[in-house]
Formats: structure tokens, C-alpha cells, sequence
């Protein structure tokens, strides 16, 4: 850190606040800004020749979940897919949903939702994720796999993670 810290002092933000330092971008450096909400609004309205695998995939996903009621603009995706650096074959599905009501909204809807592209992480699933995180620590394996098996915030839409 010392070294990053004389090599790009630029990246080091001394906050009073905080009373500590930050990694952090100067603005100046900044070349683009990348904004969930348009960015998931350009998605939807992209025309058919442009939509790839991965793409009809993200639009069918946030057409089921609209089917909770919720609007458009209280969604956004972030991570690859928002900047358009995704690989069809790796990539998952980043949603964000805007306010705690609405997350609660979808988290409830999914919890009775049926598709036949929607799939929740098996009992293996949730096990090999624990071995991956160093989860093995925290949880015995019965009681993470009990806990997490319950969660709706994660699963699979046309056997792409969500």
C-alpha cells in the first residue's frame, strides 16, 4: 500500500471527516458515467438486430419482474451488462431495485412467482458457493444451506445467475 500510495497519490483520498484515507478516482479522471437506471431503459428499447443471447435474456427477466407490479424506473442494471463488456457465456444478471418497499415488493413475488426459465440455486449450488466464499468458517454446511435455500435474491433465469 505504501507504494501504491507514492506511485498514485492521486488515488488516495485523505478524508477529515473520516479522519482516515480512501481509494478513490479523481473527478478529472472520469471519462464516462454509467447510470443503472438508463442504462436498463436503453436495453429494453434496443432494436431486435441488436439483441444478443444474453440481452433477450436480461429483457425477458425484467419483463417477469415487472410482473410484480413494479414500474421500469425503479429498476437499473450495473456490472458488465450496464457497460456493455459482458460474456454471453459467463456473465450474470445484475438487477437493482430501487427503494426498500419495492425490493420487498419483488423479494414477495418471487417467493410465489412460477416461469419456466426460473430456477433457484440447489442444495449443491449453495454448497459449492459456501466452499468458494470461505463460508465454511462462518456456517456449518446444514444451516447455510437452510438459510440460503430461503433466499429469493438470488436464483437463476434461463440458467444465468440473477
Amino acid at each position: 500500500l505504501d507504494s501504491f500510495k507514492r506511485t498514485y497519490p492521486h488515488y488516495i483520498y485523505n478524508s477529515d471527516l473520516h479522519n482516515r484515507w480512501f481509494f478513490a478516482i479523481p473527478k478529472r479522471a472520469i471519462k464516462q458515467i454509467f447510470y443503472p437506471r438508463e442504462g436498463l431503459k436503453a436495453i429494453m428499447e434496443l432494436p431486435k438486430k441488436d439483441k444478443d443471447e444474453h440481452i433477450k435474456t436480461v429483457i425477458n427477466f425484467v419483463e417477469f419482474i415487472l410482473r410484480s407490479g413494479l414500474p421500469l424506473n425503479k429498476l437499473g442494471i450495473t456490472f458488465s451488462t450496464l457497460v456493455g463488456h459482458y460474456d454471453p457465456k459467463y456473465s450474470d444478471i445484475n438487477l437493482i431495485i430501487y427503494g426498500k418497499k419495492n425490493a420487498w415488493k419483488v423479494i414477495k413475488f418471487l417467493e410465489k412467482a412460477e416461469h419456466p426459465l426460473l430456477r433457484w440455486k440447489s442444495a449443491e449450488e449453495w454448497e459449492s458457493f459456501r466452499k468458494k466464499r470461505s463460508r465454511e468458517n462462518l456456517f456449518e454446511q446444514e444451516e447455510f444451506i437452510d438459510q440460503m435455500s430461503r433466499k429469493r435474491t438470488e436464483g437463476f433465469f434461463n440458467n444465468i445467475l440473477y
